[in-house]
């Protein structure tokens, strides 16, 4: 099987006292192609996210020896732009209110139905903004490149158009990350700009 590289799998940690529910969710999410991993001991949380790189923290309120809505705290100190879903088995409106208080992104009673997680994870890599297509990545960081060289030399779309001899419409689309340019047409477009190509795909 060929591997696609074009993908990046979105990394998830789940830090839950209970093993068979950790390692069901862990299978579930695998499912969908998540890379997961969990920890059942809370107090290894906060070394374990430090030596580790996770987009997304499901984290249970209530654990033996620690409370849940003070790891959550922690875990945004360290680290503010962590995205953690809590859990809870016995909430309360007051202990909802104290999560959201601390930044944390979705609250979540237990049970619950697997795609109801689903659906908060995948709002919440919508709004964190997580890159999982390698592809529209590269397209937008071109996209971005083009116009900001575009207008450093001063060019209108027209201009540049006339320039590469390819069409108005096709350099706006490139501008806008609409399409993924060719290799003939980035060269183009470099040559034009007095630009090497290499300045289009640096750290990409």
């Amino acid at each position: 099987m060929i591997r696609d590289t074009t993908k990046r799998k979105i990394n998830i940690l789940i830090i839950d006292d209970e093993e068979e529910f950790c390692q069901c969710l862990k299978r579930f999410l695998e499912e969908h192609d998540f890379g997961v991993s969990f920890i059942t001991n809370p107090g290894q949380a906060l070394s374990y996210l430090k030596n580790n790189n996770y987009q997304i923290i499901i984290l249970d309120i209530i654990m033996p020896g620690i409370d849940g809505v003070k790891l959550l705290q922690d875990i945004k100190e360290q680290d503010n732009d962590s995205c953690v879903i809590m859990l809870s088995g016995f909430p309360t409106f007051e202990r909802a209110r104290e999560t959201f208080k601390y930044g944390c992104f979705d609250f979540i009673t237990k049970p619950f139905e697997n795609e109801r997680l689903l659906e908060t994870i995948n709002g919440a890599i919508k709004k964190y903004g997580f890159i999982t297509d390698l592809n529209q990545k590269a397209t937008s960081i071109i996209a971005q490149r083009v116009h900001d060289l575009r207008s450093e030399k001063k060019l209108s779309l027209r201009q540049l158009a006339n320039r590469t001899g390819l069409s108005p419409s096709l350099i706006y689309q490139v501008e806008h990350g609409q399409t993924t340019p060719s290799i003939a047409t980035i060269s183009r477009i470099a040559a034009a700009l007095n630009s090497g190509m290499e300045y289009f795909f640096k750290g990409i």
